[in-house]
């Protein structure tokens, strides 16, 4: 078991990167709670990988120590909107008052939507009462619904806190509404998955008897060809956002 210096020591090492030894040392970080890899975990963040961000994000959420908090919000509002797009939700994971005072003061300058909206889901996420009154303005000026539904949201805070403004019945007859949607596409899904089901052991008794088989050539196939060039995932999304495929139109 390699003590906490050693650790830090492989994290920095060049050649550990895009490694699967990374992977194994951050989540070790993470499961005992090393707050001297904590720069080097932050630093991370601006490398463009998904899955080592994410073990990263939840390694330092594990910890809760608010010194991830004062790295992140002094780098913030130079870095990438890769760097924001997971820093963003690692603030509404530490649960200290300084993740509260960081996004706060991070939303004053902060001008994308995703990211801004991110940081409103923090704010809820902390239960903070004065990320309330900010969270609602954003929601009356508009936010990236696709992303999440900030009323809902919204809504277990203010009874935690006690508080009823005058949208929280419209928040809650939507809420239900999407509630009953969400399920009725849920039994949809079933109810073909079902059918599905059906047929398959349908054509197994059918071709299970005796003479079913026959020896019949299939009819030729033209196969299908990609004339448009294929988009990567990393390549930038071509409806013009600016942002990477992956984090644009790719997740639909």
């Amino acid at each position: 078991m390699p003590d906490p210096a050693t650790i830090c020591a492989l994290l920095k090492d060049p050649k550990v990167e895009r490694e699967w030894l990374e992977i194994f040392l951050i989540e070790l970080a993470g499961a005992r709670l090393l707050p001297e890899t904590i720069p080097a975990l932050v630093d991370r963040f601006r490398v463009d990988t998904d899955y080592m961000l994410e073990c990263c994000a939840r390694a330092i959420a594990r910890m809760g120590d608010p010194a991830a908090v004062r790295l992140i919000k002094d780098a913030f509002p130079h870095e990438s909107w890769n760097f924001k797009n997971y820093t963003s939700g690692v603030l509404g994971a530490i649960k200290h008052p300084e993740s509260e005072e960081a996004i706060l003061s991070l939303l004053e300058s902060e001008e994308n939507l995703e990211i801004r909206t991110d940081l409103c889901l923090g704010l809820c996420k902390l239960f903070s009462e004065r990320g309330v009154e900010v969270v609602q303005q954003q929601i009356r000026a508009g936010y990236e619904g696709w992303m999440v539904t900030l009323e809902e949201e919204l809504l277990p805070v203010m009874q935690v806190l006690g508080l009823e403004p005058p949208e929280a019945e419209r928040w809650r007859r939507r809420r239900t509404e999407r509630e009953h949607q969400r399920a009725t596409r849920r039994a949809e899904w079933d109810e073909i998955v079902r059918h599905w089901a059906d047929s398959q052991e349908q054509d197994s008794e059918r071709f299970s008897e005796p003479g079913s088989f026959r020896d019949v050539r299939p009819e030729a196939v033209t196969p299908i060809r990609r004339h448009e060039p294929r988009i990567g995932r990393n390549d930038p999304c071509p409806c013009g956002s600016g942002r990477k495929y992956k984090r644009c139109c790719g997740r639909e």
